[in-house]
């Protein structure tokens, strides 16, 4: 085998073996992921829409964790619903606003 095969072998393994580790890696951690993110999403909402306090007062009840997610809270046309949405890496989580149900995260 000339050296360039064996170094285009070695490359190749070497992806393989970072893409395995990846892939295993997201199985153990990934639902932690979704779990906090879901979890400051809820909260938030139920935060800001449910008792009706503004954002940083709400921010400041989560902190430190709530600093390494972007959260954002849309408001819907009337105040009888609303939005939370945060992001952690690649990890997301949603919880919806209805005034007759509170908020909720949807499947």
């Amino acid at each position: 085998m000339s050296g360039k095969r064996i170094w285009a072998a070695v490359a190749t393994a070497s992806v393989l073996i970072g893409v395995s580790a990846a892939a295993a890696g997201y199985r153990s951690v990934g639902p932690y992921g979704r779990i906090g993110a879901q979890y400051i999403a809820k909260e938030m909402c139920s935060c800001v829409f449910v008792t009706g306090r503004k954002e940083a007062g709400c921010r400041q009840e989560f902190e430190p964790d709530i600093d390494k997610f972007d959260v954002q809270i849309r408001r819907g046309e009337s105040s009888d619903q609303g939005e939370v949405r945060t992001r952690l890496a690649i990890f997301e989580g949603r919880a919806t606003y209805d005034k007759a149900y509170g908020c909720t995260i949807p499947e």
